[in-house]
């Protein structure tokens, strides 16, 4: 029982959820992303440092129905070559959060 009255359980080991260690398997490893776009503007360097071009950037926000960059506050690309984008938010608002 705790201090404060309430009741604490801690579970049999052969029933706890086993981490990587208890199984003997190597950590996955942990890659960075690549921001393709930054606030509407591509950014070319990254894209040739993935071996990825413009064209296939194009190509792909057009498959998730972006008609350009413009629209795009950021794009990232992971290591499986996957783009993930964050729109610009298309509502303004005027309220100003450091009054």
């Amino acid at each position: 029982m705790e201090n404060n009255g309430e009741i604490s359980f801690l579970q049999k080991p052969e029933f706890r959820t086993p981490n990587l260690s208890d199984l003997n398997l190597p950590p996955p490893n942990d890659y960075l992303f690549a921001n393709v776009i930054l606030d509407g503007n591509i950014m070319t360097k990254n894209l040739q440092h993935i071996g990825k071009d413009v064209n296939w950037l194009k190509s792909e926000l057009k498959k998730q129905g972006y008609s350009g960059s413009s629209e795009i506050f950021l794009a990232t690309v992971s290591t499986e070559g996957e783009l993930t984008v964050f729109p610009r938010s298309e509502q303004k608002n005027n309220r100003n959060y450091f009054e």
